[in-house]
């Protein structure tokens, strides 16, 4: 199938990525040379990714009077019926942000947890994607911007399957493909109300099969996620230590961690006048 690509913001001016974790999130990373992208259906919050199943309800009444798209119309509504329903995407990400050293991120890592922030060159991390589905891209904030965007990339990846390929397919077929779609674009979308975060989002499609697919304990789920990374050392630039309990300790005993793994990086402790 051919595939067309969604357009994406100008985004030059961005060298760097932070991704915001604690000592145990940096010594699995670190050691194991690796990131998890997790299922996005378990990312945070549920009503994230019902926002952009919601994002791709609204955008649908236009779509569905698209002539262009009349074969389609029975696939995309049964689709975002599903989705809504708890089918899972299979779609993996790992979050990062384009600030290193921001408030609203040390407070999720306050309390009996040491916040730390590993800044990656978005060049290297830009290698880490796994086949033609997936993308580093910022996320996208808002309904009418979600509902226009994902409108536009649904209909141009629609389109694009040619005319003979569409007339062999069936039903379930035709499903499958806008489950695929949809599953990519609607991690992209966010509610404004999270547009401080300035998101970065490592998306890959992947299947959820059993010889590929890890499962992690977070409080009452099971998360199922992925590993990004080919077992050399990341593209890592320097880290930032969160607010908390004498951090300057902490902030040498990460640079013996980075020593001892082969990592020779600035260690830096955070800005913010914040305390846990």
């Amino acid at each position: 199938m051919v595939e067309a690509e969604m357009a994406e913001p100008n985004t030059t001016s961005v060298s760097s990525l932070s991704h915001y974790t604690d000592l145990s999130g940096l010594a699995g990373i670190i050691g194991n040379r690796q990131l998890w992208a997790s299922n996005v259906a378990f990312l945070n919050d549920k009503e994230e990714l019902l926002h952009g199943v919601k994002c791709a309800r609204r955008a649908l009444s236009r779509i569905l009077k698209d002539r262009n798209l009349v074969h389609w119309r029975e696939a995309i509504q049964n689709v975002v019926e599903e989705i809504e329903k708890g089918r899972l995407p299979n779609t993996y990400a790992t979050c990062f942000c384009e600030r290193s050293d921001l408030l609203s991120q040390w407070r999720g890592y306050g309390g009996a947890q040491q916040g730390v922030c590993l800044v990656f060159e978005r060049a290297g991390l830009e290698a880490l994607r796994s086949g033609r589905r997936s993308f580093l891209a910022p996320v996208q904030y808002g309904v009418t911007s979600g509902k226009m965007q994902l409108r536009e990339g649904l209909r141009m990846r629609l389109l694009s399957i040619a005319a003979e390929e569409l007339t062999a397919m069936n039903e379930e077929e035709k499903r499958e493909a806008v489950y695929e779609i949809l599953s990519e674009l609607i991690p992209r979308f966010k509610h404004k109300g999270f547009a401080g975060e300035l998101e970065w989002r490592l998306v890959v499609q992947h299947r959820t099969l059993r010889d590929s697919v890890c499962f992690r304990p977070d409080r009452n789920v099971l998360v199922p996620y992925i590993k990004l990374g080919n077992g050399e050392p990341l593209p890592l630039k320097r880290i930032r230590v969160g607010p908390g309990h004498d951090t300057k300790l902490t902030q040498r005993s990460v640079e013996q961690y980075l020593e001892a793994n082969g990592y020779n990086v600035e260690v830096k402790t955070s800005d913010v006048p914040f305390r846990s």
